[in-house]
């Protein structure tokens, strides 16, 4: 819950810096870029806490629909469409269908569980709050990594592009 809560804060951090990459206000009322992240935070919190997995992939369709979205306010900035394009392209052709796909075959979560089950982290029998460590599914590595990685590279990036001299 607290990297959740951190995570709650930083990302409005994060996608005011890729706002003022494309020459926009993230806090205008004029795109309310402001109210899309705010409601991702919302559901990604919501999905934490009751642990349900179909919550946690509508909160990423949210993000594959923000950077669809800020694919069309880049224009007519060909390389910030392009990022922004491919990650929405990516998120709606590969990352989408494999987490639905992981979650209606029942990879993550046990056979007699379905979409609706809920496990929240407040409630439980266990000294431990309820939460079991299990192997991480390929799909969840695959998707990640690369943005933890990535994101500290592209943001730092996106940082100096709009500070440069």
């Amino acid at each position: 819950m607290t990297a959740r809560l951190i995570a709650f804060n930083a990302e409005f951090a994060l996608y005011e810096v890729w706002a003022a990459w494309v020459g926009i206000d993230f806090w205008a009322n004029s795109h309310a870029v402001w109210a899309m992240v705010l409601f991702g935070e919302c559901v990604s919190t919501t999905g934490t806490l009751l642990q349900n997995e179909l919550i946690l992939n509508i909160e990423d369709t949210t993000w594959g629909l923000h950077a669809a979205y800020m694919t069309f306010l880049a224009y007519p900035q060909v390389n910030r469409m392009w990022f922004f394009g491919g990650f929405a392209t990516h998120m709606f052709v590969s990352h989408l269908p494999k987490r639905f796909g992981l979650m209606c075959s029942s990879g993550r979560s046990g056979k007699d569980e379905g979409l609706f089950t809920l496990k929240p982290l407040y409630i439980s029998e266990k000294p431990n709050f309820g939460i079991a460590i299990r192997k991480c599914p390929f799909e969840e590595k695959a998707w990640v990594i690369p943005m933890m990685i990535g994101q500290g590279y592209m943001t730092a990036w996106m940082y100096y592009c709009i500070n440069k001299p």
